[in-house]
């Protein structure tokens, strides 16, 4: 059995959820897939019945399945991933077959790269991130564990970014910038200098509104 016949377990049931079995799909159609989710009374997901609470190890075992956290908000995905994790269950890395990833990128456990998204040479991304619809992650960059880089959002050379930080949809962050713990950089905003951990910046230039 190869890496993408391994049955997949997906946790979540919204629409980040969604777009992640179309990527494990689309790499391989007949892949096995159960789907899971806290929530209640959850619809089925792109076809697929999602069974409420986490998986039952007993039932589905971590030896034969691997898992993709399906949540957008980095702590949520970071807190479902540390359960997972201590159920005994091995994480798995998914890159949309029309994403591009340069020579020597390091993809952590768990991590996401989405349609269209690019992800340059040399570049490190730690576990649990999401790269997503048509953003940039360029040469060099570190980026930490349970981060989300948004749709159509750019990260120039050289960057440091820490950990469950969200650069929101099309904003951009000038080279060589670093970038602290829990960030939020808003939608749009232009990013030309070091931003300090646990705080949301906006505009452009982004300006920390809190």
């Amino acid at each position: 059995m190869t890496a993408d016949e391994t049955p997949l377990i997906i946790f979540g049931a919204g629409g980040h959820a969604a777009v992640i079995v179309d990527v494990a799909k689309r790499i391989y159609p007949d892949r096995e897939l159960h789907v899971f989710d806290e929530a209640p009374d959850c619809p089925p997901l792109l076809g697929h019945e999602v069974t409420r609470g986490l998986p039952d190890p007993d039932i589905l075992r971590p030896e034969q399945f691997k898992v993709v956290v399906g949540i957008g908000s980095n702590a949520a995905r970071k807190i479902v991933s540390v359960k997972l994790r201590q159920l005994g269950y091995e994480f798995e890395t998914l890159v949309h077959p029309h994403a591009s990833i340069g020579a020597m990128v390091k993809l952590g456990k768990g991590s996401v790269v989405f349609a269209r998204a690019v992800v340059n040479p040399r570049a490190n991304l730690a576990d649990g991130c999401i790269v997503n619809t048509g953003a940039i992650v360029e040469h060099d960059c570190v980026v930490g564990e349970f981060c989300h880089v948004g749709p159509g959002a750019v990260m120039a050379g050289v960057c440091r970014v820490g950990a469950q930080t969200w650069v929101c949809a099309n904003a951009t962050v000038r080279e060589t910038t670093t970038i602290g713990e829990n960030v939020i950089v808003g939608a749009g905003s232009f990013v030309n200098g070091d931003l300090e951990a646990n705080a949301t910046y906006v505009g452009s230039p982004a300006r920390q509104i809190t």
